[in-house]
């Protein structure tokens, strides 16, 4: 399957919940992802429809400049905007810059469910 791949981190931006809000930095299924960098969580929020939480998820992106995220994630989270064949990849608590989660910007991955 191809899915859309976006990117987020804990910032209001991209999650709407400042460090002092009740549940910031909790996926909806409950893992705690304040202090995590993309390598220790490898988490990625998903339309639970389409992917069930708790997933191993192998992404292989289609562009070379997103090789580097090619690897397995766990879908442990949801969003209130991703819907169908769309992902978010949580990229570390706050360590990217607005300006670097657009410049990450929308690309394309291969999604293969290897476990749910």
């Amino acid at each position: 399957m191809e899915f859309t791949v976006t990117a987020y981190d804990l910032s209001v931006n991209s999650c709407q919940k400042s460090r002092s809000s009740k549940g910031y930095g909790i996926t909806s299924s409950g893992f705690d992802l304040r202090g995590h960098t993309i390598d220790s969580a490898r988490v990625i929020s998903v339309d639970p429809h389409i992917i069930p939480l708790g997933s191993k998820v192998r992404l292989t992106f289609k562009e070379d400049k997103y090789k580097k995220y090619d690897n397995i994630y766990t879908a442990l989270d949801k969003g209130g905007l991703i819907k169908n064949q769309r992902i978010d990849l949580f990229v570390g608590d706050n360590i990217w810059s607005k300006n670097k989660i657009k410049d990450f910007g929308v690309t394309q991955a291969y999604v293969e469910i290897i476990k749910d």
